[in-house]
């Protein structure tokens, strides 16, 4: 199982999914929602919105909805 890199939260699919998705494909190591929102300076509800709309448009990167 993934772990954030910065607080060391267990990380869910959708959350290696989204760090893949918006900073870089490859990447191994990962951060949670909570940090990559403070990282990027953004909420935290804008990422989770992207998350699932993502998972609307079927991107293989996210758990099924």
């Amino acid at each position: 199982m993934a772990v954030c890199e910065k607080c060391g939260a267990e990380l869910t699919h959708d959350e290696v999914g989204l760090y893949r998705k918006i900073v870089l494909r490859e990447a191994e190591t990962f951060l949670c929602i909570p940090c990559l929102a403070e990282k990027f300076c953004v909420p935290e509800e804008d990422l989770r919105s992207m998350v699932e709309r993502f998972k609307r448009a079927g991107c293989q990167l996210f758990s099924a909805v």
